[in-house]
């Protein structure tokens, strides 16, 4: 059973971003949602989408994040702190170094993207399980 976890106002004038993915191996598509809030918790965006032919969990976390990145560079968003709890994602994010994996495209297209936004921050978040 999973236990409800607290989302944690971030500090005044940053916005949180969450994404997170759902996966149907058998029929190789994935469900993204993304959700942007301001310190208040209040909802200023919230996105759903589906995509096809994914059938590996963090290229489909990847790919949210790529989203999630690319919705926020178009709305011109300040100020963000990314959230998720998808570490494998987010720790090839912040690594100096490239990434040679399966996702590494999608991934080097998210630093790009972080590499012009000083204002941007990614982190890991636990969600707690029982």
């Amino acid at each position: 059973m999973q236990q409800l976890v607290a989302w944690d106002k971030p500090v005044r004038v940053f916005i949180k971003v969450n994404w997170d993915t759902s996966l149907d191996v058998k029929r190789k598509r994935m469900g993204i949602g993304i959700i942007i809030r301001d310190e208040e918790g209040e909802a200023l965006v919230v996105v759903c989408d589906l995509k096809k032919n994914v059938v590996n969990a963090v290229v489909a976390e990847s790919f949210a994040l790529r989203k999630a990145v690319e919705l926020c560079s178009d709305l011109n968003i300040q100020n963000a702190i990314f959230e998720s709890d998808a570490k494998g994602v987010i720790e090839a994010v912040q690594s100096e170094e490239e990434v040679v994996l399966d996702f590494s495209s999608i991934i080097e297209d998210v630093k790009a993207h972080f590499r012009n936004r000083t204002d941007w921050f990614i982190q890991f978040v636990i969600r707690k399980r029982t």
